[in-house]
């Protein structure tokens, strides 16, 4: 017997979304192998020491690579606690490239999926942050469920380049990855982190504070989101 229920596909067609980011030595400071790292250092990194999938070389040969390492995981994983703070997320497909197999290397570029079963929100609820902050204003938006407008106007902002008009979920997007990535400004934001220590070749919790690599206005032009094209299911 039917149950009477019936699903729509666009309930169940998740939103892609592809980010990129391209990290130069310029805007994404390296660390050279010795004395301290600064907190500017360390790139963007899903991956720690152990993953060996990446690091085929081996681990951090010193304190300060492990400690830059760390950072760059600390980066990525504020990417994630921001991104996700606005809606439900997962991340697919991570993509390193590094000059090298040995976890000494910085990352040089960076790409991942993010997937949103239901992302429709994520564009004016970020709209309210940039108005919060104090971000400038810069005309309206519609923003709509699928296809269907919701019927109001939602004032846009300019992204952290001062240029961009950020009405859009990819431009919000890009926005919010940005803001991540410069978590601690010039000031630094510091968190217990898992560290790599080459003496005792195993790992231990140590504090890691970051900074922003650049200015958000570089890092923003380092960031690209572009939505994935999909097929919905049929029924």
């Amino acid at each position: 017997m039917a149950s009477g229920f019936n699903i729509s596909p666009e309930q169940i067609t998740p939103s892609y979304y592809n980010v990129t980011l391209t990290m130069n030595t310029t805007n994404y400071p390296v660390y050279s192998g010795s004395g301290t790292p600064t907190a500017a250092q360390g790139g963007v990194n899903p991956y720690d020491w152990n993953a060996n999938t990446v690091y085929t070389g081996g681990v951090p040969s010193n304190a300060g690579y492990a400690t830059a390492l760390a950072q760059g995981n600390v980066r990525f994983e504020r990417i994630m606690q921001l991104i996700t703070s606005y809606a439900d997320c997962r991340c697919i497909d991570p993509l390193v490239t590094v000059a090298g197999t040995s976890a000494n290397f910085q990352p040089t570029a960076l790409s991942f999926t993010l997937v949103f079963d239901r992302d429709e929100f994520i564009l004016p609820e970020y709209s309210k942050v940039q108005a919060a902050a104090g971000a400038a204003s810069s005309g309206t938006y519609s923003p709509s469920y699928q296809t269907q407008s919701y019927g109001v106007a939602l004032t846009s902002y300019l992204g952290q380049d001062g240029s961009t008009i950020i009405n859009t979920t990819a431009r919000a997007l890009q926005d919010i990855v940005t803001t991540a990535i410069c978590s601690g400004s010039t000031s630094g934001w510091s968190k217990s982190y898992r560290v790599y220590s080459a003496s005792q070749n195993g790992d231990g919790q140590a504090t890691i504070s970051i900074q922003q690599p650049a200015t958000p206005a570089t890092v923003f032009g380092t960031v690209s989101v572009s939505p994935v094209g999909t097929t919905g299911i049929n029924f």
